[in-house]
């Protein structure tokens, strides 16, 4: 940014997720995470305006990572990584703030925010995306969750301290 500012060009692009706009059931701190990206953001892009650059966030919905190894079907649909690439291309080329991903999402999340906190919540539950992690198939999530829990900041700790 300290780049951008004194030539007045740039883009910023932060990658989120449709979890930064709603909360989903047993993804409370992926919700959280995807929430600071979307608020962080907003405020750089308010800060920034006026600079000449711009800042975009990608918001995609299920990705087909390993990441979402296992992720019980919704009728939300799932993107590939390519599909991501492209629609950050496409805002590079053509700034705008919201990148959802698919595109659909985004007049379906637009429509909704007006709508009553309960309405908004049983569509959430008729596309059912209360039930992607409760249903998620334990099994083929098992080497993902382990390479996870081997990644984290405790297990380094313990591996450098032994």
């Amino acid at each position: 940014m300290n780049r951008m500012v004194p030539r007045r060009t740039g883009h910023i692009v932060n990658i989120a997720s449709v979890a930064g706009r709603s909360g989903f059931p047993h993804l409370a701190t992926y919700c959280a995470t995807k929430h600071g990206v979307v608020g962080l953001s907003e405020a750089v892009r308010a800060e920034l305006r006026g600079t000449g650059i711009e800042v975009s966030v990608v918001m995609p919905s299920v990705v087909r990572t390993e990441l979402a190894t296992g992720l019980a079907d919704s009728r939300v649909k799932a993107v590939e990584v390519e599909d991501v690439a492209n629609e950050v291309l496409s805002a590079l080329q053509r700034p705008r703030f919201d990148v959802f991903v698919p595109r659909s999402n985004g007049p379906l999340i637009r429509v909704t925010d007006a709508l009553p906190r309960n309405v908004r919540e049983a569509i959430g539950r008729w596309l059912k995306a209360d039930q992607s992690l409760l249903k998620a198939d334990r099994t083929a999530r098992v080497q993902y969750e382990a390479r996870a829990a081997h990644s984290a900041p405790a297990a380094e700790e313990e591996r450098t301290t032994a």
